[in-house]
């Protein structure tokens, strides 16, 4: 995008996609919440392939081809994407099945075995080929790994909390309000899906501005101010 658009509409962009992984302006959540209450959990996973199709569909044949003077050499790390695939892929397994057939269960101990196996074979074959996936040399660079770190651990806390949390005991006859999927929705996930999708394009634009790292210090400056002033009125 940075080669295709102008600095701002760069940022006004990468706003936009920042927005999307937190849902549809709430949409994807009101249709995720009915199709729950009516066809159960499981058919919200067929609309992810539904929709990821109808993703890689619609770049093939609408995003533009790359000059063949900007082609970079090299080829596609088959091998690394495998591996990495089989071991998110085994974490995913274990933290989903572990509460429900044994922390220390046959199945839950081989999955984990299989996931730190794909992983450090990760590993060894990105130190050998040619073109990696994921350069484990520069990984310990501060300027990569910090980055890294922090997308993983807001974006995990957000979805947790959005994802989990809310959800959980929103839709508890017990402890909660007893809510359907739909209401869970309404109330508490597509406010905030929507507050995104409004914000982040003008934050994008801000950044491509400022710089996008000013923008993720006054963010985080700005959060333990909020949480520190909260923490004072209680």
């Amino acid at each position: 995008m940075r080669e295709r658009l102008s600095r701002s509409a760069f940022g006004i962009c990468c706003g936009a996609l920042s927005a999307v992984n937190a849902g549809v302006a709430g949409l994807d959540a009101l249709l995720s919440g009915f199709m729950a209450d009516h066809f159960g959990f499981r058919s919200i996973f067929m609309l992810t392939l539904a929709v990821g199709v109808a993703a890689v569909t619609l770049s093939w044949k609408a995003v533009p081809a790359s000059e063949p003077r900007d082609t970079a050499k090299g080829g596609m790390d088959w091998k690394g994407a495998a591996l990495v695939a089989l071991g998110v892929a085994g974490i995913n397994l274990v933290l989903t099945n572990g509460g429900h057939v044994g922390w220390f269960s046959p199945v839950v101990l081989g999955l984990i075995a299989a996931a730190v196996a794909a992983l450090v074979a990760f590993v060894m074959v990105e130190r050998r080929v040619n073109y990696p996936l994921a350069p484990i040399d520069q990984l310990r660079s501060r300027y990569a790994w910090p980055v890294l770190a922090v997308t993983i651990l807001t974006f995990a806390s957000l979805m947790v909390v959005l994802g989990y949390i809310i959800p959980s005991i929103a839709e508890n006859d017990h402890v909660g309000f007893g809510a359907s999927g739909q209401v869970t929705a309404l109330l508490f996930i597509a406010p905030v899906a929507a507050a995104k999708m409004i914000a982040a394009p003008f934050v994008g634009r801000l950044g491509a501005r400022i710089g996008f790292v000013n923008v993720l210090r006054a963010g985080l400056v700005g959060a333990v101010d909020r949480k520190s002033t909260r923490l004072n009125s209680s």
